[in-house]
Protein backbone atom coordinates (compact mmCIF):
# COMPACT_ATOMS: atom_id res chain seq x y z
CA UNK A 1 0.00 0.00 0.00
CA UNK A 2 2.85 2.38 0.87
CA UNK A 3 4.44 1.72 -2.45
CA UNK A 4 1.17 2.44 -4.23
CA UNK A 5 0.65 5.64 -2.22
CA UNK A 6 4.23 6.71 -2.99
CA UNK A 7 3.67 6.01 -6.64
CA UNK A 8 0.45 8.03 -6.62
CA UNK A 9 2.22 10.92 -4.94
CA UNK A 10 5.02 10.72 -7.44
CA UNK A 11 2.54 10.59 -10.29
CA UNK A 12 0.58 13.48 -8.82
CA UNK A 13 3.79 15.49 -8.41
CA UNK A 14 4.81 14.76 -11.96
CA UNK A 15 1.36 15.84 -13.13
CA UNK A 16 1.58 19.07 -11.18
CA UNK A 17 5.10 19.73 -12.46
CA UNK A 18 4.04 18.92 -16.02
CA UNK A 19 1.00 21.15 -15.74
CA UNK A 20 3.14 23.88 -14.29
CA UNK A 21 5.60 23.54 -17.09
CA UNK A 22 2.75 23.73 -19.58
CA UNK A 23 1.36 26.84 -17.90
CA UNK A 24 4.82 28.44 -17.78
CA UNK A 25 5.40 27.50 -21.42
CA UNK A 26 2.05 29.00 -22.43
CA UNK A 27 2.76 32.18 -20.47
CA UNK A 28 6.25 32.44 -21.93
CA UNK A 29 4.82 31.81 -25.39
CA UNK A 30 2.20 34.53 -24.98
CA UNK A 31 4.85 36.93 -23.66
CA UNK A 32 7.13 36.14 -26.58
CA UNK A 33 4.14 36.40 -28.94
CA UNK A 34 3.22 39.81 -27.59
CA UNK A 35 6.84 40.96 -27.86
CA UNK A 36 7.08 39.65 -31.44
CA UNK A 37 3.70 41.13 -32.31
CA UNK A 38 4.71 44.50 -30.86
CA UNK A 39 7.99 44.35 -32.77
CA UNK A 40 6.19 43.40 -35.98
CA UNK A 41 3.67 46.20 -35.48
CA UNK A 42 6.51 48.64 -34.86
CA UNK A 43 8.28 47.49 -38.00
CA UNK A 44 5.03 47.74 -39.96
CA UNK A 45 4.58 51.26 -38.63
CA UNK A 46 8.17 52.07 -39.65
CA UNK A 47 7.50 50.61 -43.06
CA UNK A 48 4.40 52.79 -43.45
CA UNK A 49 6.41 55.84 -42.35
CA UNK A 50 9.24 54.98 -44.75
CA UNK A 51 6.71 54.34 -47.52
CA UNK A 52 5.15 57.73 -46.87
CA UNK A 53 8.57 59.39 -46.87
CA UNK A 54 9.51 57.58 -50.07
CA UNK A 55 6.30 58.77 -51.71
CA UNK A 56 6.95 62.32 -50.57
CA UNK A 57 10.53 62.14 -51.83
CA UNK A 58 9.30 60.65 -55.10
CA UNK A 59 6.87 63.54 -55.46
CA UNK A 60 9.69 65.99 -54.72
CA UNK A 61 11.94 64.19 -57.21
CA UNK A 62 9.24 64.28 -59.88
CA UNK A 63 8.80 68.00 -59.25
CA UNK A 64 12.56 68.52 -59.47
CA UNK A 65 12.72 66.52 -62.68
CA UNK A 66 9.94 68.64 -64.17
CA UNK A 67 11.70 71.79 -62.99
CA UNK A 68 15.00 70.61 -64.46
CA UNK A 69 13.34 69.74 -67.74
CA UNK A 70 11.67 73.14 -67.79
CA UNK A 71 14.99 74.84 -67.00
CA UNK A 72 16.72 72.82 -69.70
CA UNK A 73 14.07 73.92 -72.15
CA UNK A 74 14.56 77.51 -71.00
CA UNK A 75 18.32 77.14 -71.32
CA UNK A 76 17.92 75.73 -74.82
CA UNK A 77 15.68 78.66 -75.66
CA UNK A 78 18.23 81.08 -74.24
CA UNK A 79 21.00 79.34 -76.17
CA UNK A 80 19.02 79.82 -79.36
CA UNK A 81 18.48 83.48 -78.49
CA UNK A 82 22.18 83.92 -77.65
CA UNK A 83 23.22 82.27 -80.92
CA UNK A 84 20.84 84.51 -82.85
CA UNK A 85 22.15 87.56 -81.01
CA UNK A 86 25.71 86.44 -81.71
CA UNK A 87 24.92 86.11 -85.40
CA UNK A 88 23.26 89.54 -85.37
CA UNK A 89 26.31 91.02 -83.63
CA UNK A 90 28.64 89.40 -86.16
CA UNK A 91 26.49 90.77 -88.97
CA UNK A 92 26.48 94.23 -87.41
CA UNK A 93 30.23 94.02 -86.84
CA UNK A 94 30.76 93.13 -90.49
CA UNK A 95 28.54 96.04 -91.52
CA UNK A 96 30.39 98.39 -89.17
CA UNK A 97 33.74 97.23 -90.50
CA UNK A 98 32.47 97.63 -94.06
CA UNK A 99 31.06 101.09 -93.27
CA UNK A 100 34.29 102.05 -91.52
CA UNK A 101 36.36 100.92 -94.50
CA UNK A 102 33.96 102.77 -96.79
CA UNK A 103 34.27 105.91 -94.68
CA UNK A 104 38.05 105.65 -94.61
CA UNK A 105 38.15 105.17 -98.36
CA UNK A 106 35.68 108.02 -98.89
CA UNK A 107 37.74 110.28 -96.62
CA UNK A 108 40.89 109.33 -98.51
CA UNK A 109 39.28 110.07 -101.86
CA UNK A 110 37.87 113.34 -100.53
CA UNK A 111 41.28 114.33 -99.23
CA UNK A 112 42.85 113.51 -102.60
CA UNK A 113 40.22 115.54 -104.42
CA UNK A 114 40.59 118.40 -101.96
CA UNK A 115 44.35 118.48 -102.43
CA UNK A 116 44.03 118.18 -106.21
CA UNK A 117 41.76 121.22 -106.13
CA UNK A 118 44.85 123.37 -105.65
CA UNK A 119 46.47 122.14 -108.84
CA UNK A 120 45.46 125.26 -110.78
CA UNK A 121 46.90 127.67 -108.28
CA UNK A 122 49.99 125.47 -108.00
CA UNK A 123 50.49 125.65 -111.73
CA UNK A 124 49.86 129.40 -111.77
CA UNK A 125 52.40 130.03 -109.02
CA UNK A 126 54.93 127.69 -110.59
CA UNK A 127 54.67 129.55 -113.86
CA UNK A 128 54.90 132.87 -112.09
CA UNK A 129 58.15 131.85 -110.44
CA UNK A 130 59.55 130.39 -113.66
CA UNK A 131 58.84 133.54 -115.70
CA UNK A 132 59.40 136.14 -113.01
CA UNK A 133 62.99 136.74 -114.13
CA UNK A 134 62.16 137.10 -117.81
CA UNK A 135 62.34 140.65 -119.08
CA UNK A 136 59.58 140.16 -121.61
CA UNK A 137 56.98 138.91 -119.13
CA UNK A 138 53.53 140.29 -119.38
CA UNK A 139 53.27 143.02 -116.79
CA UNK A 140 49.51 142.74 -116.60
CA UNK A 141 49.69 139.01 -116.03
CA UNK A 142 52.20 139.43 -113.25
CA UNK A 143 50.17 142.15 -111.60
CA UNK A 144 47.03 140.01 -111.75
CA UNK A 145 48.87 137.12 -110.22
CA UNK A 146 50.24 139.38 -107.51
CA UNK A 147 46.74 140.60 -106.74
CA UNK A 148 45.46 137.03 -106.52
CA UNK A 149 48.36 136.14 -104.26
CA UNK A 150 47.49 139.01 -101.97
CA UNK A 151 43.96 137.69 -101.76
CA UNK A 152 45.24 134.20 -101.01
CA UNK A 153 47.55 135.58 -98.33
CA UNK A 154 44.71 137.39 -96.57
CA UNK A 155 43.85 136.17 -93.04
CA UNK A 156 40.30 135.45 -94.16
CA UNK A 157 41.42 133.16 -96.98
CA UNK A 158 44.02 131.42 -94.81
CA UNK A 159 41.31 130.82 -92.21
CA UNK A 160 39.09 129.38 -94.92
CA UNK A 161 41.88 127.04 -96.05
CA UNK A 162 42.44 125.93 -92.44
CA UNK A 163 38.72 125.21 -92.03
CA UNK A 164 38.73 123.14 -95.22
CA UNK A 165 41.77 121.18 -94.09
CA UNK A 166 40.08 120.45 -90.76
CA UNK A 167 36.84 119.45 -92.47
CA UNK A 168 38.43 117.04 -94.93
CA UNK A 169 41.28 115.75 -92.74
CA UNK A 170 39.56 114.89 -89.47
CA UNK A 171 40.30 118.20 -87.65
CA UNK A 172 44.03 117.71 -88.09
CA UNK A 173 44.93 121.41 -87.57
CA UNK A 174 42.77 121.57 -84.43
CA UNK A 175 44.68 118.57 -83.09
CA UNK A 176 47.98 120.13 -84.17
CA UNK A 177 47.22 123.38 -82.32
CA UNK A 178 46.16 121.44 -79.22
CA UNK A 179 49.07 119.00 -79.09
CA UNK A 180 51.82 121.22 -80.48
CA UNK A 181 51.26 124.44 -78.57
CA UNK A 182 54.94 125.24 -79.02
CA UNK A 183 54.33 126.05 -82.71
CA UNK A 184 54.04 129.70 -83.74
CA UNK A 185 51.10 130.96 -85.76
CA UNK A 186 53.29 131.24 -88.89
CA UNK A 187 54.33 127.62 -88.38
CA UNK A 188 50.68 126.53 -88.23
CA UNK A 189 49.87 128.54 -91.37
CA UNK A 190 52.83 126.97 -93.16
CA UNK A 191 51.78 123.45 -92.11
CA UNK A 192 48.16 124.15 -93.08
CA UNK A 193 49.20 125.11 -96.61
CA UNK A 194 51.41 122.02 -96.88
CA UNK A 195 48.60 119.74 -95.65
CA UNK A 196 46.22 121.41 -98.11
CA UNK A 197 48.42 120.11 -100.93
CA UNK A 198 49.94 123.38 -102.15
CA UNK A 199 53.25 123.03 -103.95
CA UNK A 200 56.49 124.23 -102.34
CA UNK A 201 56.60 127.25 -104.67
CA UNK A 202 52.99 128.14 -103.93
CA UNK A 203 53.57 127.88 -100.19
CA UNK A 204 56.72 129.98 -100.56
CA UNK A 205 54.84 132.72 -102.41
CA UNK A 206 51.91 132.71 -100.01
CA UNK A 207 54.23 132.79 -96.98
CA UNK A 208 56.50 135.35 -98.71
CA UNK A 209 59.63 133.26 -98.33
CA UNK A 210 62.29 131.86 -100.60
CA UNK A 211 62.00 128.31 -101.91
CA UNK A 212 65.16 127.32 -100.07
CA UNK A 213 63.65 128.65 -96.84
CA UNK A 214 60.57 126.51 -97.48
CA UNK A 215 62.58 123.27 -97.39
CA UNK A 216 64.58 124.38 -94.37
CA UNK A 217 61.42 125.31 -92.47
CA UNK A 218 59.66 122.09 -93.49
CA UNK A 219 62.55 119.92 -92.23
CA UNK A 220 62.78 121.90 -88.99
CA UNK A 221 59.05 121.57 -88.27
CA UNK A 222 59.05 117.84 -88.99
CA UNK A 223 61.95 117.34 -86.58
CA UNK A 224 60.30 119.45 -83.84
CA UNK A 225 57.01 117.54 -84.10
CA UNK A 226 58.81 114.19 -84.10
CA UNK A 227 60.78 115.14 -81.00
CA UNK A 228 57.59 116.23 -79.22
CA UNK A 229 56.19 112.68 -79.41
CA UNK A 230 52.59 113.87 -79.20
CA UNK A 231 49.54 111.61 -79.55
CA UNK A 232 49.03 112.06 -83.31
CA UNK A 233 52.69 112.51 -84.24
CA UNK A 234 52.51 109.82 -86.94
CA UNK A 235 49.50 111.49 -88.58
CA UNK A 236 51.14 114.91 -88.47
CA UNK A 237 54.38 113.64 -90.03
CA UNK A 238 52.59 111.44 -92.58
CA UNK A 239 50.68 114.42 -93.99
CA UNK A 240 53.97 116.21 -94.74
CA UNK A 241 54.92 113.49 -97.23
CA UNK A 242 51.69 113.65 -99.21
Amino acid sequence: EREAERANRTLHLLFVIGFGLIVVSVVVYFIIYKIKTAEINRKIADIFILTSQIEEQRTINDTLVETILTKEADVEGLNVIVENQKKNIETLDERIQFDTKSQIELRRQTEVLFRQGWSTINLLCDRFVEYSDLKNREVAFVRDVEKELEKLRSPRNLKSIESSVNRYMDDIIIKLRSECAFLKEDDVKFITLVYAGLSPRTVSLMMDMKLKTYYTKRSRLIKRIQNAQVEHVDVFIDKFSK
